[in-house]
């Protein structure tokens, strides 16, 4: 598995992972993380259709990352 931070800034990649994620004799697997407006989740959708699933994420809150960390944050 490869992990991909901020995709969003490599759209140029999109067509490139499409065809990796389509090899039928090496199979690829990708971790694309990043912000996504509309504009990017449309783009994805329609580029890596039927190859992609996306999962909103909402930020740490304090029962997750302890008390401790609370000015830190």
């Amino acid at each position: 598995m490869v992990v991909i931070d901020e995709a969003q800034r490599l759209p140029e990649l999109f067509p490139v992972w499409r065809v990796l994620l389509d090899r039928p004799d090496v199979p690829a697997r990708f971790l694309l993380t990043g912000r996504a407006s509309p504009e990017f989740v449309r783009g994805l959708s329609e580029s890596l259709a039927g190859r992609v699933g996306i999962v909103d994420l909402a930020g740490f809150d304090l029962a997750e990352t302890g008390p401790d960390s609370l000015l830190s944050l």
